[in-house]
């Protein structure tokens, strides 16, 4: 394969959060990865939240269940998505409240 037909391949890049204010600057390809611990923190401080929805508008971010969903439960996508998160992976493994958007816990306050 040639080189120039190659660098077509790969249109984003993974890279590690170094933060999300105006100090960070992240290229349009680069990707970021995001336990929803991490995510569900940041958003509890007013300013870190409009730090992540401002880096959000022109950069890819994706959320991915903690490691502790061990009965394969899930988050509620609906907050993420309402931040700008683009990409949120689910656990499918089972049927729950969670992937059925027109229901909402009511046990459970949204955190946006």
């Amino acid at each position: 394969m040639s080189a120039s037909l190659a660098a077509l391949l790969v249109y984003t890049t993974g890279v590690k959060a170094r933060g999300f204010n105006k100090k960070e600057v992240y290229a349009p390809t680069d990707v970021i990865s995001l336990g929803e611990g991490t995510i569900f923190k940041m958003l509890k401080d007013d300013g870190a939240r409009q730090d992540f929805v401002g880096h959000n508008r022109n950069h890819l971010v994706r959320a991915y269940p903690k490691g502790s969903r061990v009965t394969s439960t899930n988050y509620l996508p609906h907050d993420l998505w309402a931040v700008g998160v683009q990409a949120v992976a689910m656990n499918w493994q089972r049927f729950g409240v969670s992937v059925c958007l027109e229901k909402t816990r009511r046990d459970r306050k949204s955190v946006v």
